[in-house]
């Protein structure tokens, strides 16, 4: 039986634009490249600080990506702190604003804030699969 194909995605900076509390925008590019991982049998699943605040938030970013219609398989009940960015490893991996060397942007909507760049993701696995 083959390895399952797992990776942890972050809300904030991530799947969203916004800071935590808020929920703004769904970050470019973001639903795209999350349909294309689990189409290549991939399961998502969310791993966000908003689980280890006992408040509504993790309800709230759950919602959110029910309404963007996004292919979280599960969600974490703590947060695992993310390692660094590899290029050439999917498997068991990270997707967040907070992993070294994750490639980040600019956003556009909110003034101060680097996101997780979809676009340059996007390239990277065309480039390894």
């Amino acid at each position: 039986m083959q390895d399952e194909k797992i990776i942890y995605i972050d809300f904030d900076g991530t799947i969203q634009e916004s800071y935590y509390p808020e929920i703004g925008f769904l970050n470019e590019g973001v639903y795209e490249f999350l349909w294309s991982l689990k189409g290549k049998g991939y399961q998502l699943i969310l791993n966000s600080y908003r689980a280890n605040i006992k408040d509504d938030s993790l309800y709230e970013a759950l919602v959110f990506i029910k309404k963007h219609n996004l292919p979280i398989y599960d969600h974490n009940s703590e947060k695992i702190y993310p390692n660094a960015w590899n290029n050439y490893i999917l498997e068991n991996k990270f997707i967040d604003d907070e992993c070294k060397g994750i490639p980040l942007r600019k956003s556009k909507r909110i003034l101060n804030r680097e996101v997780v760049d979809f676009e340059k993701l996007n390239l990277m696995l065309q480039e390894n699969n």
